[in-house]
């Protein structure tokens, strides 16, 4: 009597739902499996008459394509170099897809195995420069569970080109609100403020003021949405007075080690220099939204780790 043996799109309907597991993002909605008319247009190569075997594509992230095949898996990486650079859902191109060597033992059997099954996999990406990139390079594997491949889409759903677009964007306007804190602050309130940050007067401790401001102004347009939190001050011209009192707020209902240093900064400087200084704050921030930073938090993130 032969054993009934299970197919590939029977297998990624059961990884893509235990995947809906590892992250509340993820539902029926955002990661699918076997879904015909997602890929928008023609690529070259992209093989579009194929449907994407898993798609992850939440609101908060960049869409990342995942394309399985039981091991030896001779086209899967194939497949997955084809993803790269199409569009999805509504136009966002694809910069991230995971190929995913599913184990043989899965063929046949009870697919509920697939959470605690051990996978072979790797990462293909268009780097800051666009260009095809894969992780770990040559034709090495990782392996792994199905919380690594989690982790995996969840890193791809970051782009590398906003990274390096983001990260330009902000070390500009940190350097552009330090020279402008180093011009209209005054020497006696850039004492104060070195002092609050436990820092030599200069130019490093101007440039870390102004980190932190951008940063407390990109967070709240972050959490503005929540209940209790006031909208982000974009007036022109934006009032000492009044953002003084906006973070009291903030402050009020918690996130202390975002808002508390960024307050003491602000009330260190001259009423007549705030608009100058903040003014440029709230360009950087609201350039740095468009981008996405105050939705992909992660990317936010990873922007100032790497101006840091």
């Amino acid at each position: 009597m032969s054993v009934p043996r299970n197919t590939e799109p029977q297998a990624n309907y059961e990884l893509a739902r235990v995947l809906r597991r590892r992250n509340p993002d993820w539902t029926d909605r955002t990661c699918y499996a076997e879904r015909t008319r997602v890929i928008q247009q023609a690529v070259p190569g992209s093989g579009t008459g194929k449907r994407p075997d898993i798609v992850v594509i939440s609101a908060h992230s960049q869409p990342v394509i995942v394309e399985t095949e039981f091991a030896p898996a001779r086209t899967v990486e194939r497949d997955a170099l084809a993803r790269l650079g199409v569009s999805v859902g509504d136009g966002e191109e694809v910069e991230g897809v995971l190929s995913v060597i599913l184990p043989e033992s899965l063929r046949t059997g009870n697919l509920e195995a697939i959470e605690r099954g051990t996978f072979r996999y790797a990462t293909h990406y268009l780097n800051a420069e666009g260009a095809r990139t894969r992780w770990p390079a040559g034709t090495r594997w990782l392996q792994g569970g199905v919380d690594d491949l989690a982790d995996a889409i969840e890193y791809l759903s970051l782009s590398e080109r906003q990274l390096a677009r983001g990260t330009q964007i902000l070390e500009l306007a940190v350097c552009n609100t330090a020279v402008r804190l180093a011009n209209r602050a005054g020497e006696s309130s850039l004492s104060r403020i070195a002092g609050g940050l436990h820092q030599e007067a200069g130019e490093q401790t101007e440039r870390m003021a102004a980190a932190i401001l951008v940063s407390a102004f990109v967070f709240h347009m972050a959490i503005e949405p929540q209940e209790g939190i006031p909208p982000v001050p974009l007036e022109n011209p934006i009032k000492k007075l009044r953002l003084l009192e906006v973070w009291d707020t903030i402050l009020a209902v918690n996130y202390w080690p975002i808002f508390s240093v960024a307050r003491d900064i602000l009330q260190e400087l001259p009423v007549m220099s705030v608009h100058h200084v903040m003014g440029r704050v709230g360009e950087a921030a609201m350039n740095l939204a468009n981008l996405g930073a105050t939705t992909y938090h992660e990317l936010a993130g990873r922007m100032f780790q790497t101006l840091i």
